[in-house]
């Protein structure tokens, strides 16, 4: 990764060139730590360019588990904001959101959240990639459309209440803003049997996270 959020509250990653990488900017929260409940970070005004470098991370590693050319990948987090970035030839894709569930990796960590909640994604712009991704669902589903991988996938997976229904909206899981980019959720809770383009749902505002200012700075720029 070249920048990587793990485990953390109240970041703000900003004004980097991140490229040449597996994956450029990566958002995580992991089971099994002292520190859980990643939360509150804002990503913006990046360059994010071409990271599509074969994963060589040890095995057994989660980071190995990113595909090359993942532009961003946010990971389990929540109250995640990403705006002001540019986006461009990412060959997976430019932005995924995914559940921790998406590995299928097993979790005995039963303070571990693993759904990510309250994603927005807005004012950013986006410049090709999706055209060779890196992983088995994403190739199926290019040669399915025969169109480039769009520039944000959401896994689709959410939350069940008591009765095992979605806890949430779509719109509360992740919000577009007014759109202006490329969508795909996977459906990966149903094995990708329907996948849908459609952003209508996720088409929303949520308000922006505050700036993170340290005791004698005065802070990042927006």
């Amino acid at each position: 990764a070249g920048i990587e959020i793990e485990n953390s509250t109240f970041a703000d990653v900003y004004d980097n060139v991140a490229t040449n990488n597996t994956g450029g900017i990566l958002v995580f929260d992991l089971p099994n730590l002292p520190v859980q409940g990643g939360r509150n970070t804002r990503v913006f005004n990046n360059d994010i360019v071409s990271n599509n470098v074969d994963n060589f991370a040890p095995e057994g590693n989660i980071v190995g588990t990113v595909p090359a050319g993942t532009g961003m990948m946010v990971l389990a987090n929540d109250s995640i904001e990403i705006f002001g970035n540019r986006f461009a030839d990412n060959q997976t894709t430019n932005v995924m959101v995914v559940s921790y569930l998406i590995n299928g990796l097993p979790i005995d960590d039963p303070n571990y959240d693993p759904f990510p909640e309250a994603i927005y994604i807005h004012s950013n712009s986006f410049e090709g990639g999706g055209e060779n991704p890196d992983s088995e669902p994403l190739i199926a589903l290019q040669a399915a459309t025969g169109q480039p991988i769009p520039d944000v996938v959401w896994g689709g997976a959410i939350m069940p209440d008591a009765k095992g229904e979605p806890s949430k909206t779509f719109a509360e899981i992740l919000c577009l803003g007014e759109g202006g980019m490329s969508f795909v959720n996977l459906d990966a809770m149903n094995g990708f049997a329907a996948p849908s383009f459609d952003p209508a749902p996720h088409l929303c505002e949520q308000p922006r996270l505050r700036k993170i200012v340290l005791p004698g700075d005065a802070g990042s720029a927006e």
